[in-house]
């Protein structure tokens, strides 16, 4: 008979390959770089032929020890120090939704508003409003007025800031 309650563990089991990341990875001091030629020393193989291996093993360590790392192209990964993590994390968020926002939008093009009923038509409306939030969100400028109003300090937490953007979306867009 199947045992899916140990069957179930099994799954989600770290790999002995991803175990040696981590373990190598948690040594690595802020601002070091660690290249693929150590990583790949670590498990046996070449790390950028299975880097399902590297990406489980720095979302561990980033959940379970809030070690955050950034590719440094063709060399391997740099540990980030605790200031740069919110300014890397967001500059890839936003190069993530400005990407996203460019497919939706070019989706929603696709729709012919003459063949929609009206209820077809409001959720319509709905999805493109979404988008114009989001493009919104994720422009310069709104980010180059939200850091203004930070460092003026008319703003001193992220409700506030939230609240910010939503009242004065109609200035950034």
């Amino acid at each position: 008979m199947l045992n899916l309650i140990n069957d179930q563990q099994d799954l989600f089991e770290r790999s002995p390959e991803t175990a040696l990341l981590v373990t190598r990875l948690k040594k690595v001091k802020e601002n070091e770089i660690i290249k693929y030629g150590e990583l790949s020393a670590a498990i046996g193989f070449d790390i950028r032929k299975k880097r399902y291996f590297i990406y489980s093993a720095l979302d561990i360590l980033k959940r379970e020890d809030a070690y955050v790392f950034a590719c440094v192209h063709s060399v391997g990964y740099r540990r980030l120090p605790n200031e740069q993590i919110s300014k890397k994390a967001q500059e890839k968020h936003l190069r993530k939704l400005t990407l996203d926002n460019e497919k939706y939008r070019n989706t929603l093009h696709c729709v012919d508003l003459s063949r929609l009923n009206s209820s077809q038509t409001s959720e319509y409306i709905c999805a493109k409003s979404l988008l114009v939030v989001r493009e919104a969100i994720a422009d310069e400028s709104t980010i180059a007025q939200l850091n203004q109003q930070i460092e003026k300090n008319t703003i001193r937490s992220v409700k506030e800031s939230s609240k910010y953007i939503l009242e004065n979306l109609h200035e950034f867009y």
